[in-house]
This record gives structure tokens, sequence and C-alpha cells, in this order.
């Protein structure tokens, strides 16, 4: 399977939107009502989009299409970084985040550069496809990593291109 990427465009707010959504499901339902859900999606949602524009300014902003998902990718001096990697959930496990691991691991390994990103620890699924790609616990993950978050990374050196 081979994905089409495009760039990012404000007219995808409603899509990246949803991926937020989906991604805060279980803090959404804690809520008690519909009222306070909207207004904890809106503010973390705008929350999100400014913390990503601050940290990562430069990255690559892509819509996985045909509008299912979104990719947003750093390069730093370290290698590339994944900062997000989404599909909506009614696609998911079809293929769509395994092909463009793929097309990452190529792009890394033709450059000898490392891939790093952060998962959440409950993410079990998404850890699941990042091992099978070659992804492993970083030994020495970065400043950036955070509790709630656990670092990963794929090296050139191992080749590791299963799954």
């Amino acid at each position: 399977m081979t994905v089409a990427l495009r760039p990012e465009q404000g007219s995808d707010a409603p899509l990246l939107r949803q991926l937020f959504a989906e991604s805060r499901q279980a803090e959404l339902n804690a809520l008690p009502d519909a009222q306070s859900r909207e207004l904890f999606l809106s503010m973390q949602f705008e929350a999100q989009r400014r913390h990503l524009e601050g940290m990562h300014p430069h990255a690559e902003r892509w819509i996985i299409e045909p509008d299912i998902g979104r990719m947003v990718l750093a390069e730093t001096a370290d290698g590339l970084h994944i900062v997000d990697l989404a599909v909506v959930s009614t696609e998911q496990g079809r293929g769509h985040g395994s092909s463009m691991l793929r097309a990452l691991i190529d792009r890394a390994d033709a450059a000898a550069l490392p891939i790093t990103l952060n998962v959440q620890h409950a993410n079990h699924r998404a850890r699941a496809l990042y091992e099978r790609h070659g992804f492993a616990v970083d030994s020495h993950p970065p400043a950036t990593a955070t509790a709630s978050h656990l670092a990963l990374r794929w090296d050139p050196r191992k080749k590791a291109h299963s799954a």
C-alpha cells in the first residue's frame, strides 16, 4: 500500500480536530456534559497547535490522503523526529501507518539518519506498530521526553525493515 501526502492547510482544521479528539477520548468521556467536552476540546486543541508550532516551527506538516490522517515531521540536528503521526480510527489497522513508516525509514536510511518519536505509554497499539518497524526504546532519550511518553528510536545502522 502506498499513501499519498499533501501539505497541511488551514482548511484541514476539522480533520485535525477529529484526530485530536480521538486521541483524547478517555478525558472527554470523563467530563460531565457536551458543553464541558466542547470547551475542553477547543482549549486543548488550540494549546496543542500553539505548542507544536512553537516547538517545531519548520516541521513538515502533511495530510495523509484521502484526508485520513496527519504526519508532522521535524528534521533535527540528530535526525528525523516524528512529532505526530495519526490516522482516523475508522482507517486504523489498514496499513496506512505502516506505509508511512516504510517511506520514512527509506528516507532516513538513504541519508543515514535515525528516526525518533515519543509515544504515550498507554498507546500499546501504536507502540507495537513502531516496534514491528524496528523502533526500540531510546537508551538516551532527549531532554524533551516526558513521564507520560516513551521515547523510541529507529537506527539506520540496524537496517530493520520488518513488517
